[in-house]
């Protein structure tokens, strides 16, 4: 409820669903992944060539949504990450540490910040959200702790939109950076995260994963960050895995 971390790769549920909604790509358009553009790197140096949108989610291609950033601009981006919770005080009577997306002054702060990076930071019950939104065919319901409380929320994105990003959530647990958190004859849709901070002058990472479970009937939505844990990919993902074996069983 009150740590705040660079959600890192995460973020992207946020810029895809964006980017989906506002038909600045659709999951069938192309994009590429070189090695670097205009200052942001692939993890790893990685390099893709041309790919389909739906892939860059699925194996997580920074320069693609670098890309995609740049077209979708800081406005929108904004105005979504709000819609999402980000820069949004808790309701009364829950404690919570406000996520912040500061508006990017630049092309560098909006493409970085689009991956969770920049000066973005999120609580892990915010990433939650994020998962939880699109699970709720995209719209956003307020955190309450006492279930006697009147649910209340308001619509991010449209249905369409969200089952868009949900196929492309899958698809990273399918057969994407997110296959650690894979169970058989469990449909989980999911994000991983790999945020890189620098501690004393040495490179270090968060490992995020963000989920929902079961895709078509969702139950249960997840947010795991392993402070300087490493790999969201090796760490958090079958931490999640866990989680969801351990609760899906309570919520039947």
């Amino acid at each position: 409820l009150e740590g705040l971390y660079p959600p890192g790769s995460a973020m992207k549920v946020v810029t895809s669903t964006a980017a989906l909604e506002e038909e600045v790509v659709t999951p069938e358009t192309t994009v590429t992944g070189p090695k670097e553009y205009k200052g942001v790197r692939n993890f790893e140096s990685g390099e893709f060539g041309p790919i389909p949108f739906a892939t860059a989610v699925k194996y997580s291609v920074n320069t693609a949504f670098a890309q995609v950033a740049e077209k979708l601009g800081a406005r929108r981006l904004t105005r979504y990450a709000e819609a999402f919770g980000f820069n949004v005080d808790a309701a009364d009577g829950v404690e919570i540490a406000t996520s912040s997306f500061p508006f990017p002054e630049g092309l560098g702060d909006l493409m970085w910040a689009s991956i969770g990076q920049a000066q973005v930071l999120a609580t892990p019950v915010q990433m939650a959200s994020v998962a939880a939104t699109v699970a709720n065919d995209g719209r956003r319901m307020e955190l309450r702790i006492d279930r006697a409380s009147p649910p209340s929320g308001d619509r991010v994105a449209s249905r369409a939109t969200a089952a868009q990003v949900t196929n492309l959530m899958e698809s990273v647990v399918e057969g994407g950076t997110g296959s650690a958190a894979r169970v058989g004859g469990l449909r989980i849709a999911g994000k991983t995260g790999t945020a890189e901070v620098d501690v004393n002058g040495k490179r270090m990472n968060h490992a995020w994963f963000i989920a929902f479970a079961p895709v078509e009937d969702p139950r249960v939505a997840v947010a795991v960050v392993s402070e300087l844990g490493g790999v969201g990919g090796e760490v958090a993902a079958p931490l999640a895995r866990q989680v969801l074996i351990n609760v899906l069983p309570h919520t039947e």
